[in-house]
């Protein structure tokens, strides 16, 4: 949000951004909201931008215990978001090239794809495959043309 250097009130602002929404809202879940006063309608408003700005408290994860569902949900969007993304790709691709290269152990690849990308197991075992050590590669009998 851009400074306004106190020249308007924080909850104006988001109420001045957001006045669809609010108007939306109010009308569908405060009964006669469009008759109330001013006042009453301000308040409402104000409460509505006050839950929009308050800090959110996020759940850190304690060994042992079950992440709550709604964490659980955010986790599975984001990692279905990155399994579109040319990043998220991208990611797997240096994964992989990370095991050809002897720097990362397949197995921990496996547990890399399986916790960041939400693949099973199998999906992240045949995703990573059995790639040749990049010395093998670079040793076998390949014969490159290089007539045009």
């Amino acid at each position: 949000m851009q400074r306004t250097f106190d020249a308007i009130n924080k909850n104006d602002l988001v109420i001045h951004a957001n006045i669809n929404k609010f108007v939306t809202r109010a009308l569908e879940s405060e009964p006669g909201f469009n008759e109330m006063t001013y006042d009453e309608q301000t308040t409402i408003m104000n409460r509505y931008a006050d839950e929009l700005t308050k800090p959110k408290v996020s759940a850190i994860a304690v060994e042992g215990e079950e992440p709550t569902d709604s964490l659980d949900e955010k986790r599975l969007e984001a990692q279905a978001n990155l399994k579109g993304t040319v990043g998220g790709v991208q990611g797997i691709l240096e994964i992989q090239s990370s095991v050809s290269k002897g720097i990362t152990d397949r197995s921990a690849a496996i547990a890399l794809l399986r916790e960041i990308y939400g693949f099973s197991d199998v999906q992240a075992a045949a995703i990573i495959g059995n790639p040749k050590p990049i010395e093998e590669i670079a040793t076998s009998d390949v014969s490159v043309s290089t007539s045009v």
